[in-house]
């Protein structure tokens, strides 16, 4: 009997976040007899996939975080790595800052690369810069181009093979669509655990980190509790800046109304209770969440920053950070005054080609015709 083929994906970790969130979302779908997931992470930290990952047959193995100072090693860890795995014939990479060192290694090694971009920066400061320089050979080292947006694939690879190059690709970050239909069992779930039945929830999901935005997120939500105290934020997520958020709530005295959740495995719950969605990111590459958050049918504000691919319904509203988070709550708090149909958003999601049975036959086509 054939053994499926196996391809590799470079990721930072396997917690929660977009591209990861993609990544598993495909693997949930592809056909697991024809195609296998392996992974290489950056991390030996017990990651929030792992388990489902073994179960359905996919194999992790860990390279240590690559420093100016262990180079060599990095560079060693890499090469042993594909000489051991010859059955590994495509490294999809969706990690940016080190790929003109493992996708090199890996073309000498004989391997087709993909190049996956999921952002539109890198951050900003001396760090942000580096990253940059780093990831600009990626252009002329990759086989495919494949990006979540057309802003993520100008960004990182350049508008010459966005227009141009055979190869390149937008791969839609698709969801499940039909576990975020809103339900009203959900609802009453979520509501029931955290005793919020009499309250109005302004909900966001995603990492803890500086593109998130999320001090202007407690800004907002302290603007608009000072006016409405029945109201909670439900924050689902984690990340580098928790203690640092956890200190500013402590500060504000928001404890009781600002709920850190940490990295929720069924997320989708959540959005059913969910009033409105807050997503005032710094930047994206595309938003998988805010396309979750359409697909529950909820009122969505969003930064200046968000690509045009991700806001596919009516009832998202784009402001500009630079009004500030008194506007912000303003708008909000108009929205939460409302009733809006939840069964709104559904389709126009599916519509829209976000739909992850799709997708994940597209790129099984991709993976076999490369093999």
């Amino acid at each position: 009997m054939n053994e499926p083929v196996r391809v590799v994906h470079v990721l930072g970790a396997l917690h929660r976040g977009g591209a990861e969130t993609f990544v598993m979302n495909v693997y949930r779908h592809i056909d697991r007899t024809k195609i296998q997931f392996d992974f290489i992470i950056h991390t030996d930290e017990n990651c929030s996939y792992r388990n489902e990952i073994e179960k359905m047959g996919g194999r992790i193995y860990i390279v240590r975080r690559f420093r100016f100072g262990n180079m060599i090693l990095y560079i060693k860890s890499w090469k042993e790595l594909l000489a051991g795995h010859p059955e590994w014939s495509v490294v999809h990479g969706h990690v940016r800052s080190t790929a003109c060192i493992y996708m090199h290694i890996a073309k000498r090694a004989g391997r087709t690369v993909i190049a996956h971009s999921h952002s539109i920066s890198n951050g900003r400061g001396m760090k942000g810069i580096v990253r940059d320089v780093m990831q600009y050979p990626v252009r002329y080292i990759a086989d495919y181009f494949f990006a979540c947006s057309e802003a993520a694939g100008e960004w990182m690879f350049g508008k010459g093979i966005v227009r141009t190059h055979p190869h390149y690709k937008i791969i839609k970050n698709a969801i499940d669509v039909a576990d975020f239909k809103y339900d009203k069992n959900y609802d009453n779930e979520i509501k029931r655990e955290h005793n919020l039945l009499n309250k109005k929830i302004i909900g966001t999901v995603g990492r803890l980190c500086d593109a998130k935005n999320p001090f202007f997120i407690l800004d907002v939500f302290q603007a608009m509790h000072e006016r409405n105290q029945d109201t909670v934020l439900l924050w689902s997520g984690d990340g580098e800046l928790r203690e640092e958020i956890e200190e500013a709530v402590k500060e504000r005295k928001l404890q009781r109304n600002v709920r850190l959740l940490g990295s929720v495995a069924d997320v989708y719950k959540l959005y059913s209770a969910f009033d409105v969605f807050l997503f005032p990111s710094k930047w994206e590459g595309l938003g998988i969440s805010l396309v979750e958050a359409q697909a529950a049918g909820l009122p969505c504000f969003v930064s200046e920053c968000i690509p045009k691919e991700a806001m596919i319904c009516d009832f998202v509203r784009q402001l500009n950070l630079k009004q500030g988070c008194h506007v912000w709550a303003d708008e909000v708090l108009k929205e939460l005054r409302l009733s809006s149909d939840r069964d709104r958003g559904y389709k126009d999601v599916i519509n829209a080609g976000y739909d992850i049975s799709n997708i994940a036959i597209d790129l099984q086509r991709v993976y076999l015709k490369i093999l």
